[in-house]
């Protein structure tokens, strides 16, 4: 069994953005299988969440591939168990299902994030909008076996 991790960790972010939803394009998928936890720092307390894993259809579109509702405490070091599909090359992301939910980013560096209005996913074909040299940390750690490879659920 290898491990497959997707995103960034990032415990110290110099802000936060709220009502989005956010795609992290640094550090796709290694490998195809399961992301077993996310690790997310917020800034809102046991909100709900919906991440998951999604792929590039062409251009500033996007797919959801897996995704679950999640509720996550204050600060950093969220180490939350999933059970989400992934295959080599996806991506993670976060969608922000309540108003003042927010979540930390670091404004210098990085490949960015793309971002859409909260509450789209799970999306089909979803244009994004990249808001480059920034990092959303956010990240996903599981493991190679067990995971169906599906195009989506």
């Amino acid at each position: 069994m290898a491990a497959i991790d997707v995103g960034t960790v990032i415990y110290a972010a110099g802000s936060s953005l709220e009502n989005y939803c956010l795609i992290n394009p640094d550090n796709p998928a290694n490998a195809t299988g399961t992301i077993t936890e996310i690790d997310i720092w917020v800034t809102a307390q046991n909100r709900q969440w919906r991440v998951g894993t999604c792929f590039n259809v062409g251009g500033v579109n996007f797919t959801t591939r897996d995704s679950e509702l999640i509720t996550v405490a204050v600060g950093a070091n969220n180490n939350i168990p999933v059970d989400l599909d992934v295959v080599v090359g996806d991506l993670v992301f976060i969608d922000f299902l309540a108003i003042n939910n927010r979540v930390n980013r670091e404004v210098i560096g990085g490949s960015g994030y793309w971002w859409a209005a909260a509450g789209v996913a799970p999306f089909i074909n979803q244009a994004f909008t990249l808001s480059a040299g920034r990092i959303l940390p956010l990240y996903g750690t599981g493991k190679t076996v067990g995971g169906r490879g599906w195009a989506q659920k």
